[in-house]
């Protein structure tokens, strides 16, 4: 029988692969970090991909299909309890200040079938969206993510403006790593998050539900 792959079963293979590309190419010491639930919880992030013995680190918050009618894949977000959890990768994305490092990773894969099919090489079929091409949204409520494999794009989809975009595989932004456009040293970006974290729990937050100013309407 096949069936849609939880979120776990992507995560735990497409960061395997991942380790295994980032070791072939120029980092044999990475290693895969995995953040606990409570810290998820707080942080709004699942695992990450470390260099050592640099500590350069890229952080992922990974979602799973939820419906889809190839070549067009729909993945929920700010799903949790709560509805804050995309504010808070917006927040994580802060702290690692201009060099990219924390993303959505988007597996876009039909079933367990295609799965085993691509395996081992799942990197071509994840994608990554920047939370910050986003932007922080307040209005409490879950939005979708809708990724065309085919022409390479992505649009969010909610009963704001929406915002569109292209595409990017989780294979082509590691070939970034070595040119330093992405990744952040571990320690700086504790510090900046715990600043963040300060500053966000000294006033109430007012920053107005928005989306990037470029956004597109339709």
């Amino acid at each position: 029988m096949s069936y849609l792959p939880n979120e776990k079963t992507l995560e735990l293979n497409v960061i395997s692969s991942l380790l295994d590309f980032v070791r072939q190419n120029g980092h044999p010491q990475a290693y895969a970090y995995g953040f606990t639930l409570s810290y998820e919880g707080r942080r709004g992030l699942d695992s990450s991909i470390e260099l050592s013995p640099h500590f350069s680190m890229i952080a992922f918050q990974f979602k799973k299909v939820y419906s889809l009618n190839p070549p067009t894949f729909v993945f929920n977000f700010n799903n949790n309890k709560a509805r804050n959890q995309h504010n808070l990768i917006c927040d994580a994305a802060r702290a690692a200040g201009s060099i990219r490092s924390i993303f959505y990773a988007l597996p876009a894969f039909e079933n367990t079938t295609d799965l085993a099919t691509k395996s081992p090489n799942f990197l071509d079929d994840t994608y990554v969206i920047d939370p910050l091409d986003i932007g922080y949204i307040n209005d409490g409520q879950p939005h979708e993510f809708v990724i065309n494999v085919r022409n390479g794009t992505y649009a969010v989809h909610s009963d704001r403006p929406r915002k569109t975009g292209k595409t990017q595989s989780l294979k082509s932004l590691f070939m970034k790593f070595d040119d330093k456009t992405i990744g952040i040293n571990v320690a700086k970006f504790q510090q900046n998050l715990q600043s963040i974290s300060d500053e966000i729990n000294s006033r109430s937050r007012s920053i107005p539900a928005r989306i990037n100013p470029k956004a597109i309407i339709v």
